[in-house]
């Protein structure tokens, strides 16, 4: 369920653009509005993940950072913003009081 979309290494070098910026890959995807303004992946998730941390809030951090960097990296920026994704999911775990949290969810767009 929290499987990482592999498709930038699979394309490797066929997704840079001038040599510094990489293809924006939202096309792939179904997509249609949702909501007040904005417009939402249907059916395709993404998932962030944190390191081990003592402390639960700043795990929660780490795996929103991890998914919001990575959603980006291979659709845009526009795309990258955990607060007005969809299908929002987060799931955190202590061992011995180290924390680790995954979060997972469809990225939107402002429309």
């Amino acid at each position: 369920m929290f499987t990482r979309c592999v498709l930038p290494a699979i394309l490797g070098g066929f997704l840079m653009l001038g040599g510094s910026s990489a293809m924006a890959l939202d096309w792939l995807h179904d997509q249609s509005p949702e909501g007040k303004g904005r417009i939402c992946m249907t059916g395709h998730f993404h998932d962030g993940s944190s390191g081990v941390t003592p402390d639960k809030k700043i795990a929660l951090v780490q795996a929103v950072q991890s998914w919001q960097s990575f959603t980006a990296a291979e659709y845009g920026d526009q795309w990258g913003n955990f607060r007005i994704a969809a299908s929002q999911r987060a799931e955190c775990t202590v061992f011995s009081g180290a924390w680790k949290c995954r979060v997972e969810a469809r990225p939107c767009r402002k429309g």
